[in-house]
């Protein structure tokens, strides 16, 4: 389990305040999906104290008590920052930024996109049967159209990037099954890159079979080019590492569907 301390125990970013009184920025770290319980504290101030979430974004799952209790089970990932105000017995107050980590066991969270369960593009469905009886599943991925094609006639698709925990199955789904999203991610927060592969399945009748002039843009943009096939979107953010998923650029008619599109 890795719960890696990045925050030193300091006094909190004074925002305003009465007097000397200070709230300590060092709550414990606490662990995607498990029970947590902390307490902000506050120096120089007479009991009893009352705390309250000024402004700011509090890690989802957690909840801070007016007696300064953070407690709860924590759905979110990443470090949080936020706002405390507290005042105490001799009614003098203090409005201070905090900070949380929420961490996560080893190999629980991943990278990847948000896929839209009510849209075609990146959904689950059946796959084909080769000659020798297995299945291939061809669309638990994200995927585009080239330009000018059938249905969609899409060319272009913003890519969704986020922070997922993978559930209780221990597979990572996009946001579909038992996958939480904890936390998402601004396009330009990612370093995004494209690598075509060389597969392609044969119910794909397309040639060539590489999509070598899809690309992906700083905003997260993938374009696909006028070549199909599979290939894989790279991810790296500086604070939470990289990741990857594949998309499947089809051909202009192509239809995954069995019951049809």
């Amino acid at each position: 389990m890795t719960r890696t301390r990045l925050l030193a125990p300091i006094a909190a970013v004074l925002i305003s305040g009465c007097g000397d009184m200070r709230l300590v920025d060092d709550l414990p770290v606490a662990v995607v999906a498990e029970s947590y319980q902390g307490t902000v504290e506050a120096e120089r101030a007479k009991p009893p104290i009352s705390y309250a979430l000024y402004d700011g974004e509090f890690p989802p799952g957690l909840a801070l008590a007016e007696d300064g209790t953070v407690a709860g089970v924590p759905m979110g990932y990443g470090i949080y920052e936020f706002q405390v105000l507290a005042i105490d017995d001799n009614d003098r107050w203090v409005l201070a930024t905090l900070h949380l980590e929420v961490g996560a066991d080893d190999g629980q969270v991943y990278l990847g996109p948000v896929l839209e369960d009510d849209e075609l593009n990146g959904i689950c469905l059946d796959g084909y049967t080769d000659g020798s009886g297995d299945v291939h599943q061809l669309m638990c991925q994200p995927w585009v159209r080239i330009a000018g094609a059938g249905m969609a006639g899409q060319s272009e698709r913003p890519l969704h990037a986020a922070a997922f925990w993978v559930g209780e199955d221990g597979e990572p789904e996009g946001g579909l099954g038992d996958d939480v999203l904890l936390r998402d991610l601004e396009p330009l927060e990612v370093a995004w890159s494209f690598e075509p592969g060389e597969f392609l399945p044969e119910a794909i009748e397309a040639d060539p079979n590489s999509p070598v002039d899809t690309g992906v843009d700083a905003n997260g943009l993938l374009t696909a080019g006028e070549s199909t096939g599979p290939g894989t979107v790279h991810l790296d953010h500086d604070r939470y590492g990289a990741g990857e998923f594949e998309v499947l650029v089809v051909p202009p008619d192509f239809c995954p569907a069995p019951e049809g599109c």
